[in-house]
């Protein structure tokens, strides 16, 4: 649909008589600017009608992750969490440990990062892919993934 022959264009719109190699050359440098930023367009439009057509679903950006970063093997894969249904059971000022206490007996759950860190969703990526592109992954994980939906990144 954008496609265009400049060539054949500058040649076309110059009158019979006009068209000499001197004036045709001339006329094509002339033109030379137009055709490379054409290009830039059409390489744009080309990405981005790829983000239009990938969103947040877990196929999709398994997809997009593979296409960008392990376009051979395509290992890198995402799994969801296991929803932990446990309360925060403490103090706001002791957040180190977390205790349940009936009376008589003090049991040590865990400590309370693990309660108030969780993730909706896991991407599992292979060690030397993100260790040399983990900061380019994470920004791709942000423009894809659905908005208030929280990630980690673990490596394969």
């Amino acid at each position: 649909m954008y496609w265009c022959d400049w060539n054949k264009f500058v040649k076309l719109l110059l009158p019979t008589f006009l068209r000499k190699p001197v004036i045709l050359a001339l006329l094509r440098s002339c033109v030379k600017p137009v055709k490379t930023i054409h290009t830039e367009f059409l390489e744009l439009k080309k990405e981005w009608d790829y983000r239009l057509n990938h969103d947040g679903r877990v196929f999709s950006l398994e997809k997009v992750l593979n296409d960008k970063f392990d376009a051979v093997e395509r290992r890198i894969y995402i799994t969801d969490t296991d929803f932990q249904d446990d309360v925060y059971v403490g103090n706001v000022d002791n957040r180190d440990q977390v205790y349940i206490s009936n009376g008589i007996d003090t049991i040590y759950i865990g400590s309370a990062p693990q309660y108030y860190a969780q993730a909706d969703f896991i991407v599992h990526v292979p060690w030397h892919i993100l260790f040399l592109r983990e900061i380019d992954i994470r920004s791709t994980v942000v423009t894809y993934k659905i908005a208030g939906k929280t990630y980690i990144i673990v490596e394969i």
